[in-house]
């Protein structure tokens, strides 16, 4: 947590439109993670060792972004000071994402602690393959959302422009989010097999379910940056509530009937709700709803525009 303070380099990154570096940070990090963690599978030693490459990826990570900052700007992190109202401000504000993001965690994970609970450890193994699997693609949308977010606050005040382009990002995130999920659905037996073998088979009914969440979380993506534009932060934390308790629920009535499956139709639908349906009940998230709406016809959509002619308009 300490290294992770160092994020906000990530940030300056971002409002520069500098992704590549942010890229290339956290990928040498986890890269570094993950050779560490390979190289102890040979040891033999105890599960607490691999915790340890969870702080080399956040050190890793930090000092690239330091030494990326520094070569590439005519800032240094010792000229940073500390900003008591502005400071204030953040906090009186942000409490609303942290609790959020609070409900977003156990939106993500709560289906495998109720289906150990209910199901048994041997459930939870084969359920966890398909949903690391399945949430190794949420990447995606962060940094595409992350790229093109400082565009976005750039032309909030033309309404006009801002809403077209938010449409686009919505139809890109859809369309990306789609060809995965098909591709996933189609292939998932292969793919279970070449990683895990014969012995994880079932995981592969799992994935080809759980794996349609990713539409919502792509789009969520874009909807969490348009929460911050708008500051309209009451919502991820009203949202990401539904979704936590729509979660909690539905696996209480899935997960005894259909074990693994049933957990991830519960992820299905708690993504579903948190990222889409709840924001049809309130007035302020409802052109939101009704963009994500129109992005889920955005194949049928630039087809027909491609066969009128009108594509380059």
């Amino acid at each position: 947590m300490l290294f992770n303070c160092f994020d906000v380099i990530d940030y300056w990154f971002q409002s520069k439109v500098k992704a590549r570096y942010i890229t290339i940070s956290r990928v040498a990090g986890i890269a570094s993670a993950s050779i560490f963690k390979i190289l102890l599978c040979f040891t033999g030693v105890s599960l607490l060792y691999f915790s340890i490459g969870n702080l080399i990826q956040s050190a890793v990570i930090a000092a690239l972004f330091i030494t990326i900052y520094k070569a590439t700007t005519a800032h240094s992190i010792t000229t940073w000071k500390f900003n008591k109202e502005r400071a204030k401000k953040l906090l009186s504000e942000g409490w609303l994402i942290y609790a959020g993001s609070i409900f977003a965690v156990v939106n993500l994970k709560a289906d495998q602690i109720m289906l150990e609970a209910i199901s048994g450890s041997n459930d939870v193994g084969i359920y966890a393959v398909a949903a690391q699997l399945s949430e190794a693609i949420y990447f995606i949308p962060i940094a595409i959302v992350g790229t093109l977010f400082p565009k976005l606050i750039s032309i909030h005040q033309n309404k006009k422009e801002f809403e077209a382009n938010l449409q686009r990002l919505f139809d890109l995130l859809f369309t990306i989010a789609i060809l995965i999920a098909a591709i996933f659905t189609f292939a998932a037996p292969l793919i279970i097999s070449f990683f895990f073998g014969a012995a994880y088979s079932e995981s592969s009914g799992i994935l080809q379910i759980h794996i349609w969440a990713c539409i919502f979380i792509f789009l969520r993506a874009a909807f969490s940056k348009w929460i911050i534009i708008e500051g309209a932060l009451i919502f991820s934390l009203v949202t990401q509530g539904l979704g936590a308790l729509a979660n909690i629920v539905s696996n209480l009535y899935l997960i005894p009937k259909f074990g693994g499956e049933g957990a991830a139709y519960a992820t299905l639908f708690s993504y579903a709700a948190s990222s889409y349906i709840s924001l049809a009940l309130y007035k302020k998230t409802r052109p939101i709803f009704f963009m994500m709406t129109k992005a889920y016809l955005s194949p049928l959509r630039y087809a027909l525009l491609i066969a009128s002619g009108k594509m380059k308009k």
